[in-house]
């Protein structure tokens, strides 16, 4: 694997110029994908309680029937990178004492590696890849997956918190600052809006 300086700086300036999370995470992926020579990549970040770990991203096909599942911390191995905040690289994942099983496997799960998503000393997610052979990844992964963590992460968090202030909280809808963001960007339309009684009971 030869990955030139320039190759992990165009990363990083092409998710400065991307202002939505979705297109910068896509981004990511797919060119870490490439830049390891894997098919498979992705990132999974904290979601806003912080108790779980999301799956936002993926290059290549999934591994699994729900590829959607969310981990705890400290669950498997990506919980294992956050609890942690340290990378992980192992040559038979599943023979790993940290390894969760999951109902649903399209393929196994042999090599693994993954990085925590540090922003000033707290985690924010996992970037990791993964091959259904075993003893792909060393330490030259590693240290490729960390370089792109480090340098990209701090775009992903800016990204991140713009989305929190434009969405509710407990229902994931827009709040009136995201709908007023996203109505600016759209043709002439209607907005009907109402107001129901009693909505918690709803």
């Amino acid at each position: 694997m030869n990955v030139r300086i320039d190759e992990l700086a165009e990363v990083a300036q092409a998710l400065a110029r991307r202002t939505s999370l979705d297109d910068q995470l896509q981004h990511l992926v797919e060119r870490t994908a490439v830049l390891l020579g894997v098919e498979r990549v992705g990132v999974r970040l904290l979601d806003p309680t912080r108790g779980r770990l999301i799956a936002v991203a993926r290059a290549g096909a999934p591994l699994h029937r729900a590829p959607f599942a969310d981990f705890g911390i400290g669950e498997g191995l990506m919980g294992w990178v956050v609890q942690q905040q340290k990378p992980l690289t192992t040559g038979d994942a599943e023979a790993d004492p940290r390894f969760v099983p999951r109902e649903g496997m399209l393929e196994r799960l042999g090599s693994f590696v993954a990085v925590p998503l540090m922003v000033h000393n707290a985690c924010i997610g996992v970037l990791y890849a993964s091959h259904t052979q075993t003893a792909q990844f060393g330490a030259d992964h590693e240290q490729l997956l960390t370089l792109l963590a480090g340098l990209c992460a701090p775009h992903i968090e800016s990204a991140r918190l713009t989305r929190l202030s434009e969405i509710d909280a407990l229902t994931g809808a827009l709040n009136r600052r995201g709908a007023t963001s996203l109505l600016d960007e759209k043709a002439p339309l209607s907005v009907v809006m109402c107001d129901l009684d009693w909505f918690k009971r709803i």
